[in-house]
């Protein structure tokens, strides 16, 4: 039977950062520099409750922008939804905003897909197009080189027999995507759903003197068929979560609690294990992310030293589905088991296990973020306190913890 209780918070802004020789990751007593706990990226403005001044070592700090933020904010969705102007469009934009991400634009006046790179000055390479009917066009971007990417082309028989090109091949692109040729920093790439449209290229008798040449131009920046193929890890993604919630937690808790021999493993997990899963998800304009699961379901142990009965049920707080937040998170303590649960944007709800520790956690502690007003509130769970409208609903029909190896 599935149990249900409604937890009461209050506002508390009392939290202050305690100061500490040892970095509250490493353990060592580092040169500290200032971390930000929610990266910059996803809060409109700075908030000082959101850093960390002398508890994070500069090499920590470091680690984390560069092997787990920076490719969450390069390769992931969440770069499109900080950056969205309006739910179901999305603006290409002359900077570098959508770089690490292969794009793929439907221009209507041409009826046909383009490849853009988005990089400034090179945003649209040459593509030689083989049409369904056997026509093949060699579209250019406007910029007076037409002939000379004719002259690319005429070479492709050469790279051929030498196997001097590379392939991309996707079953995600789109069904009515015709095969091409595209010229990418003077290499030949041939793009395709599968194999057979590889040989559909190869096989092709064609005449570069019957080649028809075309320069097409973006007459709009908003485009309402758009595909843009991002990548995701779901392990990078729970090491970013942890991130976020343990740097929380020293900022209620302090240092002396995080610093804890108990968060070892926990430690050891986001510095150490280098195996990451990837996989390549489509966003759709107008539709948004394909219907698959960015996160695990259920509960996530990430330290082998957490041990859970099959028996025991975690119980999980379901946090609210309000629009106007953007972030929300919720610390809290079942027996010995320090537990998470994030929601980032549109992503499923990320509950994780931080460790195993027999100290008391003393409270529920819950942050929220809405970008609409950009206010970052801090909660906590109200004993005989006053009580606030800022109910969260707690369930125990959670299935037991998975270990991520």
């Amino acid at each position: 039977m599935i149990k249900k209780y409604k937890v009461p918070f209050i506002i508390n802004y009392d939290f202050a950062e305690d100061h500490s020789t040892l970095c509250i990751w490493c353990k060592k007593e580092n040169k500290k520099n200032i971390a930000h706990i929610l990266s910059k990226s996803i809060l409109i403005s700075e908030h000082n409750k959101n850093k960390l001044f002398a508890t994070v070592c500069e090499n920590c700090n470091s680690f984390f922008g560069k092997n787990i933020e920076d490719w969450i904010f390069k390769y992931s969705p969440l770069n499109y939804w900080i950056s969205k102007d309006n739910k179901g469009s999305i603006y290409l934009k002359d900077d570098r905003s959508l770089i690490y991400k292969q794009v793929f634009l439907w221009l209507k006046e041409y009826n046909e897909w383009f490849i853009s790179t988005n990089i400034k000055g090179e945003q649209f390479p040459p593509q030689l197009i083989f049409k369904e009917d056997g026509e093949i066009i060699c579209y250019n971007y406007a910029d007076g080189k037409i002939q000379n990417t004719i002259f690319y082309f005429k070479n492709f028989a050469d790279v051929i027999e030498r196997k001097d090109f590379t392939t991309y091949l996707s079953d995600k692109l789109p069904f009515n995507f015709n095969p091409r040729i595209i010229i990418y920093d003077s290499k030949y790439i041939v793009v395709g759903r599968d194999k057979n449209d590889i040989k559909k290229i190869l096989d092709c008798n064609f005449n570069y003197n019957e080649i028809t040449t075309s320069t097409y131009l973006l007459k709009q920046k908003q485009h309402k068929e758009l595909l843009v193929l991002y990548k995701w890890s779901v392990k990078k993604y729970l090491k970013f979560c942890a991130k976020i919630s343990f740097e929380f937690l020293s900022l209620f808790k302090g240092p002396e609690f995080v610093l804890n021999d108990d968060f070892d493993g926990f430690r050891q997990f986001l510095f150490h294990d280098k195996k990451d899963d990837f996989t390549q998800i489509p966003f759709l304009s107008g539709e948004g992310l394909v219907k698959n699961r960015l996160t695990v379901n259920g509960w996530v142990s990430i330290c082998d030293k957490v041990k859970i009965s099959k028996s025991f049920q975690l119980p999980t707080f379901l946090l609210p589905e309000e629009n106007k937040f953007s972030f929300s998170l919720v610390i809290y303590k079942v027996d010995s088991y320090l537990c998470a649960s994030m929601k980032l944007f549109e992503i499923e709800v990320c509950n994780i296990i931080l460790a195993q520790i027999y100290e008391p956690l003393g409270s529920i502690y819950y942050i929220t973020y809405s970008p609409s007003d950009d206010c970052l509130c801090f909660y906590e769970g109200a004993g005989e306190g006053e009580r606030i409208d800022k109910e969260l609903l707690l369930v125990t029909n959670e299935d037991s913890a998975k270990l991520i190896n």
